[in-house]
């Protein structure tokens, strides 16, 4: 058993294999371990960053594995981040408006409406995609089922 270190999308994970395992058989055991389709994999043993596509025929023994390998998935299917909308951010920084505890605390008004000169400063964007907005819509999609799809698309931009 050899091991390999893969980098997926939503990450980096080590997975041991068998010499000689063939890159197709590689690929399903992937999908059943990050619930996607895998759509390639490739390593970047090459220089000037032109990645090298491992060809379904190649066995995984020819890989170096001191080289990280690259996954690329298909996109995520899932209908809970199919429909993400920006009201329901405003949504929820009106229902917190006036609370004392809040759980989306980085919420603004400048973030959500910044004029011409704050639309250049990243933290603004920052303070949209930040774990305790993400709290604070999938612990509210409860009581609204609706905001949990754009809590779900935060997740997947601030996890990437």
């Amino acid at each position: 058993m050899t091991r390999y270190k893969f980098q997926t999308p939503s990450g980096s994970i080590i997975m041991e294999f068998e010499e000689g395992l063939q890159v197709t058989q590689v690929k399903t055991l992937l999908s059943q371990t990050l619930n996607r389709q895998v759509r390639s994999i490739h390593t970047a043993g090459l220089p000037s960053n032109n990645h090298s596509v491992l060809a379904d025929h190649t066995k995984l023994r020819d890989v170096d594995c001191r080289d990280t390998i690259f996954v690329e998935c298909e996109p995520v299917s899932d209908p809970a981040v199919a429909k993400p909308d920006f009201n329901h951010l405003e949504k929820l920084f009106n229902l917190e408006y006036s609370c004392p505890l809040k759980l989306a605390y980085r919420l603004n008004r400048t973030c959500l409406n910044p004029n011409n000169l704050q639309r250049t400063s990243i933290g603004h964007a920052l303070r949209i995609i930040d774990e305790s907005t993400i709290k604070g819509l999938i612990t509210y999609s409860e009581q609204f089922p609706e905001w949990k799809s754009t809590g779900s698309f935060l997740e997947l931009i601030l996890n990437y």
